[in-house]
């Protein structure tokens, strides 16, 4: 292959990027609070810590005073770095995440080019694998989730992998180690998942069982970004003694109607499988266009024997990531039939932190991937090649892609709240906490106030911040989230105080009329204690003051919101004539 083909086909993924997750190209500036505003923090504090302070990486400024938060969830550290030489063009989080997004399907499908091409196929069948991997329901269904997006060193890995399973180099199970810890640093659940499904694939892919005295090699490698990685979510969960119920896995395993499912925006398959939908990660349904070609893929196991082995590990990587996507339960259309094999693997602890099973699709969609590849490489009529491989793209095509909801919309374009510039250039040192902290699914009534949004603010001044967002919610915080309901209250003020929190940020606009004046009426009755510091806008910062004598109260004057609504409350007088009384710290 020339230089020239490899970029034509670059140019073609580029393309192909643009549309197939269309119209995320032309909002890159808008991402929805929830999951997509947390890894565009986990993003940016990746990086700041990088390059600024690389020992306190673990030790994100979420949910102080927790130590290794970044850890809680997935840290997605490798795809983050793929951003640092964006910042040459880009350092606002938001365009950033989306960058990543695009450029996670890109690489992934160049990746899957080149594996295509390194275990022979043509250059349109190794074309169409990538294409076929990068755009699968079960990457287009959530791509909210960078982890899940997050392929991009899993097909080199195989490419290594396969390397290694010819000649048994030494080389090459090294680099085979390097890219599988390289997957497991941008999404823990594809190295957990691999530990389950790769086994078997893996023996009937090599070619000589002497190969396995360099076996080691990759696995030192490898083990040198697992057993650290390992360390670190041992010790940000460990104190918290969390782990996934039977029930809760369960839940977010695939059913077998999944098999036939699609995601919700495919505009063929979508309204069709609506039925057979389960989990959001659990569209399994590649297209019959796809089957079809790993039909032929299958019937031509004996016509050439030289692409047997390979064509028999790709079916053995379908269908040992089926069986592992069932999870602990095998459901059919809500009953469950009989225990699946996810239930030998939860005996081991690592296995119980698992909560999505479903999410081994991304194994099924590149083992489908491979085997349609290699079907296409069975026609001999050129043009009927280039017709399947464009129905099966078709087929494939999820438009719009959701990737935005415009009732939890955040845009770049919006002025940081001047708050935030405060935080950063006047505001006393120390730990931050924002309130209100809405439940868990008040981003749907008020997304601009949710914990994922005051992280993704948090990039602007990265002072230690009590909020947090995480699938692993430490009870500590449930806790705290309770008590701040009342707040201002003696439990309150004094949980604060003992955590060694002293500044408080309220954002009054989220609390509607009522709960704001509640509010504000309930602050006058602590002015020895809470000190006024800024009241900007509709934000109030707030000082914790030491000791119960302590004094340095301020008067509160009121923003002219206020006054207009105090205004409207007292018929018969003006803002003007009648202004409501001030209040103190």
């Amino acid at each position: 292959m020339t230089l020239r083909s490899h970029a034509g086909a670059a140019g073609l993924y580029a393309v192909l990027t643009a549309l197939m997750t269309w119209p995320l190209v032309s909002r890159l500036n808008l991402i929805e609070a929830g999951d997509s505003a947390y890894f565009a923090w986990a993003i940016a504090w990746t990086n700041h810590a990088v390059l600024n302070d690389p020992l306190n990486l673990p030790h994100a400024n979420a949910l102080y005073p927790l130590r290794y938060a970044l850890f809680l969830d997935e840290p997605i550290v490798a795809t983050s770095l793929l951003a640092l030489p964006l910042r040459l063009v880009t350092v606002d989080p938001i365009v950033t995440l989306n960058l990543i997004r695009l450029l996670t399907f890109f690489l992934s499908a160049l990746g899957v080019r080149a594996l295509g091409l390194s275990v022979g196929l043509s250059s349109l069948a190794a074309f169409a694998a990538g294409a076929l991997f990068s755009f699968s329901s079960n990457r287009v269904s959530s791509p909210a989730h960078l982890s899940v997006l997050g392929t991009q060193f899993l097909p080199l890995y195989f490419l290594f992998l396969h390397r290694w399973a010819r000649d048994g180099s030494a080389r090459a199970a090294g680099l085979a180690g390097l890219f599988f810890g390289l997957s497991a640093w941008a999404c823990g659940y594809h190295a957990l998942l691999a530990a389950a499904i790769l086994p078997i694939p893996i023996l009937v892919l090599l070619e000589r069982r002497v190969f396995l005295r360099t076996a080691p090699v990759g696995l030192v490698v490898a083990l040198s970004f697992l057993l650290p990685l390992r360390w670190l979510h041992h010790q940000a969960l460990q104190p918290l003694q969390y782990a996934r119920s039977v029930s809760e896995t369960a839940s977010f395993s695939a059913a077998i109607e999944s098999l036939f499912s699609t995601s919700a925006a495919n505009r063929i398959w979508g309204s069709l499988t609506e039925n057979l939908r389960t989990v959001v990660e659990a569209d399994l349904f590649q297209g019959l266009t796809v089957l079809f070609l790993t039909g032929l893929a299958l019937l031509a196991l004996r016509r050439t024997p030289g692409a047997c082995r390979v064509t028999l590990g790709y079916l053995t990587l379908v269908i040992c990531a089926f069986l592992v996507a069932l999870g602990p339960e095998v459901r059919l259309f809500g009953a469950t039939l009989f225990s699946g094999p996810f239930t030998l693997l939860r005996e081991f602890e690592l296995f119980r932190m698992i909560r999505v099973p479903a999410r081994a699709s991304v194994f099924m969609g590149l083992g489908f991937a491979m085997l349609a590849g290699l079907g296409l490489d069975r026609l001999r009529n050129l043009r009927l090649r280039y017709a399947l491989a464009g129905l099966a793209l078709l087929e494939a095509t999820a438009a719009p892609l959701n990737v935005v909801a415009a009732d939890r919309c955040l845009d770049a374009a919006d002025k940081t709240p001047p708050i935030y510039v405060w935080l950063k250039e006047k505001a006393p040192g120390g730990p931050l906490i924002e309130l209100p902290i809405l439940p868990n699914d008040g981003r749907f009534q008020r997304p601009r106030f949710d914990d994922s949004v005051y992280l993704l603010r948090s990039t602007t001044h990265w002072r230690p911040l009590v909020n947090g967002f995480a699938g692993t919610e430490p009870p500590s915080y449930v806790e705290l989230r309770g008590v701040m309901e009342d707040f201002p209250s003696p439990e309150s003020i004094e949980l604060l105080r003992s955590m060694k929190v002293r500044l408080i940020l309220l954002h009054l606009r989220a609390y509607g009329p009522n709960r704001r004046q509640a509010l504000l009426t309930r602050l006058s009755e602590f002015p020895s204690q809470l000190l006024e510091t800024a009241h900007i806008e509709d934000d109030l910062a707030l000082q914790i003051v030491d000791g119960p004598g302590a004094t340095g109260s301020v008067a509160v004057q009121p923003s002219p919101s206020e006054e207009r609504a105090w205004a409207a409350e007292r018929p018969g007088r003006s803002e003007a004539s009648s202004p409501p009384p001030s209040r103190s710290r």
